[in-house]
């Protein structure tokens, strides 16, 4: 399994394209929200770990107040996609703190790249007193995974996502997903979420 992303998206062909995007990269798309009151229930049954938020839904920039409801309420990073790059709108956006803001049209690699870079930065800026000492639960997990399995662990804790993770240890992408779903199944999580909350106990 890779990083859970929900797409906030009111254009369903855009909406579409990402979620191309994101599968042929590797990600997992947990949901699909055309409008505001759908993106407000995908915040809880979806689960994200991270989200991408189209600022203009419908008529209006009801984007920017999800992001203000993210900021304030959930522990998420979320990247603004919009079609308007004008001051008047950036210095909106950037009231909400997102994570990243990538300007209409886009391509894979723009996709991508916003996304690697927001969830490392997201993992690295976490506060430190949710991470633990390694040696405290390197020690519980001895047992159940192995030495290459804790690497792994050890650089989902430190925010790389599947694919940093695969040129860090000059393996493949599917090598990592496969050790991932070994690590999920011994650990009993479904999850990086889940994962980095079992870390933390």
């Amino acid at each position: 399994m890779s990083l859970r992303v929900l797409i906030v998206e009111d254009d369903p062909l855009i909406a579409a394209t990402i979620q191309r995007y994101l599968k042929s990269s590797g990600y997992v798309v947990c949901g699909i929200a055309y409008e505001e009151e759908e993106a407000l229930q995908a915040f809880e049954t979806c689960q994200p770990e991270i989200i991408l938020l189209d600022i203009h839904l419908g008529k209006g920039q009801e984007g920017i107040s999800l992001g203000r409801h993210i900021h304030k309420h959930l522990n998420l990073p979320f990247i603004y996609l919009t079609a308007f790059a004008d001051r008047g709108t950036l210095e909106k956006a950037k009231a909400t703190a997102p994570a990243g803001y990538v300007v209409k049209p886009f391509t894979e690699k723009d996709i991508y790249a916003a996304l690697e870079i927001a969830f490392a930065n997201h993992q690295r800026n976490a506060p430190n007193e949710e991470i633990p000492a390694l040696n405290t639960w390197e020690k519980e997990l001895q047992s159940l995974l192995s030495e290459r399995e804790i690497e792994i662990v050890k650089l989902i804790r430190d925010g790389y996502a599947n694919q940093a993770i695969a040129d860090h240890l000059f393996i493949s992408i599917n090598t990592v997903k496969t050790h991932l779903n070994h690590i999920y199944q011994k650990l009993e999580v479904g999850s990086r979420t889940g994962l980095l909350a079992k870390i933390r106990q």
